[in-house]
């Protein structure tokens, strides 16, 4: 028995210097100020460089060839310096976001990542709702200021708002709370105070879609008694959507400058540089394309530049000219919107100049039969676009209203967006699919709601 015992002691003794050994070989040979050397950086950058243009199906989608050679050699510039694991992930991470695909991301080494862990620096993952009328209250820990990095934009970091904004994102379960925003695409107004009365934080609260916040989503549907409401209440009138859209962009979709005179009166100026995933569109550009002349010289008259342009070097008169605005044309001249200036294909604005097909009449009784909710077949609850009936006219809802207008059988055309609508037939003569033909790109969606 004794020696039973002794036999037992000694494993117990063998075991506590076993993990004593590991856990001194896992905690200690990472160094988390290890600098590495510029000729080290260089390889690893070049390394990035060659496998996201060899590997990446299309990695100018969201930044043209130019754009992403500029970054290129702005970033191996930088590479004259001894620098650290983190050091080198804070430049490379805006790099690699530049490209605006969700699908590529770039994260620290498994060894630094577990540094973190175990020193609890990292940000906390999630939060806590205590109850309907509590702020969030994230996880235990302090953010240091040092990992907290500006995201890439043209803003100086102390007014970008996607970094000012990043930590106040609140994601809300629309199975557990009120739908905010299904009464705020609703108008309905006295339906939102009665949510807002009993869940404050529901005030800037993303829906799962797009990530509208109901600000920014009574911008989008122009419900402007909303809108006041909301600003009225302190909604954060800088919070950016998942497209990197703002409440400004949303208004922008309306010629309604007084509303956004009231984003400018609440502290809303930083976004008016931000630009949104789709087209790399600033809330001017969005004006332009929907054709909002006074929200255009608004814009102007509060320090929009006439050299902002879209991912394709499309400025502001590109965009008039292919949108088919030529109201816009003498305005723009005016605020110094180069004629001269040619896009990634080589071409002057006055190369697109279009003008939009005229509506042709149609008996409004002949719109129903184009009513319903379109969407991918295979998977009917991804978004879709709704077409509805509002006022004797067709609508085309896609996050944002759009009225559309007969140019044919079967076709139509936005009143403002420069997007081509047509629907397609069964064998039976039943509209069942709808084709959205974009300015950039055309998707074709089944009807899955009648």
């Amino acid at each position: 028995m004794q020696r039973r015992k002794i036999l037992f002691m000694i494993l117990c003794v063998l075991i506590v210097l076993f993990f004593n050994c590991s856990n001194e070989n896992i905690s200690h040979p990472y160094n988390p100020e290890k600098k590495y050397t510029p000729t080290e950086l260089e390889q690893d950058f070049n390394a990035l460089v060659t496998t996201l243009k060899q590997a990446h199906g299309h990695l100018y989608a969201y930044i043209s060839p130019d754009g992403f050679n500029d970054q290129t050699n702005a970033i191996k510039k930088e590479l004259d310096r001894e620098m650290t694991e983190m050091q080198f992930y804070r430049l490379l991470a805006p790099f690699v976001s530049s490209i605006r695909c969700g699908h590529t991301e770039i994260k620290p080494s498994l060894n630094h990542s577990h540094f973190l862990n175990s020193h609890r620096i990292s940000i906390p993952l999630g939060y806590v709702l205590l109850d309907s009328k509590s702020p969030p209250h994230f996880g235990r820990g302090v953010i240091p200021e040092h990992i907290i990095q500006p995201c890439a934009s043209d803003l100086p970091p102390a007014e970008d708002p996607i970094l000012k904004y990043a930590l106040k994102k609140i994601e809300i379960n629309e199975a557990t709370y009120p739908d905010i925003h299904k009464a705020v695409r609703d108008g309905n107004l006295e339906n939102v105070k009665s949510i807002l009365s009993s869940h404050q934080n529901l005030l800037n609260a993303k829906d799962s879609l797009v990530g509208h916040t109901p600000l920014t989503l009574s911008a989008a549907y122009s419900k402007w008694d909303i809108f006041q409401y909301l600003i009225k209440l302190g909604a954060d009138v800088n919070i950016i959507t998942r497209a990197s859209t703002t409440s400004m962009h949303c208004v922008c979709q309306h010629d309604r400058p007084d509303m956004l005179e009231l984003l400018f009166s609440k502290g809303g100026a930083p976004c008016l540089k931000v630009k949104d995933i789709f087209g790399e569109y600033t809330p001017m550009l969005r004006a332009v394309q929907r054709g909002n002349k006074e929200a255009v010289l608004f814009l102007f008259e509060k320090g929009a530049s006439p050299k902002e342009t879209t991912k394709e070097g499309w400025n502001a008169l590109h965009l008039a000219a292919k949108c088919g605005h030529r109201h816009l044309y003498e305005m723009l001249k005016q605020k110094g919107v180069p004629m001269s200036a040619k896009d990634q294909y080589g071409k002057t604005p006055m190369e697109y100049d279009w003008v939009r097909p005229e509506p042709i009449p149609m008996d409004p009784s002949l719109y129903d039969e184009y009513v319903g909710f379109y969407s991918w077949k295979e998977a009917p609850d991804r978004a879709g676009v709704n077409i509805f009936i509002s006022d004797g006219c067709l609508m085309l809802d896609d996050n944002s209203l759009n009225k559309i207008y007969p140019i044919g059988k079967d076709t139509f055309y936005c009143d403002h967006d420069p997007w081509k609508v047509s629907f397609y037939r069964s064998d039976m003569g039943v509209v069942d699919q709808i084709e959205l033909q974009f300015l950039r790109r055309s998707v074709v969606l089944e009807k899955v709601i009648h």
